[in-house]
């Protein structure tokens, strides 16, 4: 899996900062795979987030995103670990608001406002459209886990990765943006049944994020 993150600077307003941004690229090897990020407030505010790689776009870091990844969903949980909550989620957050994909006419990247927001830690998890969060916690995994490459059968009737459901074949490739967060990390989701073993994990890359 290929990854790669910027951070930008803050956003500012005048004289009043709105935290860092922070741009992710990266690509997935089967259907079920998740990627999560762990995004820090260090006082209440608001945090967008939103992915570019289904209909392509400039991100925050200015890197052109080309057009025909996956049919991504972003959901966040509160807290990190198997314990944190589910917070929202957006599958498909509809034209005007994300962009148009060329071949499919379908404006199915995700975007969220998460306004007013506590100071602390949030778990964004990004995965492929029909592969939905079960609910509540982190801990109780996601729908398609273990499932490997699901589209194919579900969308066309047969064999297939990264299908979407007009059907159409797209990339493995994905892109997010989190916009206003005082800190944002990149880790991975480990197998369902090792979440309790990840966090502590998670705990040291957020520090050594900090430290940095």
């Amino acid at each position: 899996m290929k990854i790669a993150a910027v951070l930008f600077g803050a956003i500012l307003t005048g004289t009043q900062a709105f935290g860092a941004s922070f741009s992710f690229t990266g690509s997935f090897s089967q259907d079920d795979q998740l990627q999560q990020f762990v995004f820090t407030l260090n006082s209440p505010g608001s945090v967008i987030v939103r992915t570019l790689g289904y209909a392509g776009g400039t991100n925050f870091a200015g890197s052109v995103i080309p057009a025909g990844g996956f049919d991504p969903i972003l959901t966040v949980f509160q807290g990190t670990g198997p314990s944190a909550s589910l917070f929202n989620v957006n599958n498909d957050a509809g034209c005007g608001l994300v962009g148009t994909d060329p071949v499919t006419s379908a404006c199915w990247d995700s975007y969220l406002t998460l306004a007013g927001l506590p100071a602390g830690q949030y778990t964004l998890v990004l995965s492929q459209s029909d592969n939905g969060a079960n609910g509540p916690t982190l801990g109780d995994g996601f729908g398609r886990d273990g499932q490997g490459n699901f589209t194919g059968p579900t969308f066309l009737g047969g064999a297939g990765s990264f299908i979407d459901a007009n059907p159409a074949q797209r990339t493995a490739n994905w892109a997010v943006d989190i916009l206003r967060a005082d800190d944002a990390v990149l880790v991975g989701i480990p197998e369902p049944g090792t979440l309790g073993l990840a966090a502590a994990g998670l705990a040291l890359l957020i520090a050594k994020s900090r430290r940095r």
